[in-house]
């Protein structure tokens, strides 16, 4: 049997397995990123119905494949949430999935912070009325 040979096909199972590997872990990543888009959804309804927000923003890591991690939390930035209830919407919030969920007031927001999420952000509640 020639070596050459032999180490080659060596190197072809190595790189086949990287290749599967990587491929395994970007699924994982994708499912997860869907599973924090689902869960920063059900977030914003909640605070819809039991806050009556006016606006919710997504923006950060998760609107970034390329910087999203399963560590990865969900930013929102919120308009409309009475300070009184930042923290009690923060505490029912954390109830809802394995994403820790970080809400930010719009109205506490500075104009570069506002100017970045309306650029890079995405607006996924507005209430209409």
């Amino acid at each position: 049997m020639n070596p050459e040979m032999t180490e080659q096909q060596d190197y072809s199972r190595f790189i086949r397995a990287w290749r599967e590997r990587i491929s395994a872990r970007e699924k994982y990543l994708s499912d997860c990123r869907k599973r924090a888009y689902r869960q920063a959804q059900k977030a914003v309804s909640t605070l819809q119905k039991e806050y009556g927000i006016k606006k919710a923003f997504l923006f950060g890591s998760l609107l970034d494949k390329n910087r999203f991690t399963d560590r990865s939390d969900i930013d929102l930035a919120v308009e409309g949430l009475e300070k009184a209830t930042l923290f009690e919407a923060i505490g029912r919030l954390s109830q809802l999935g394995q994403f820790h969920i970080d809400i930010l007031p719009w109205e506490d927001c500075k104009h570069s912070l506002k100017k970045e999420i309306l650029l890079n952000g995405k607006l996924i509640y507005e209430n209409s009325r």
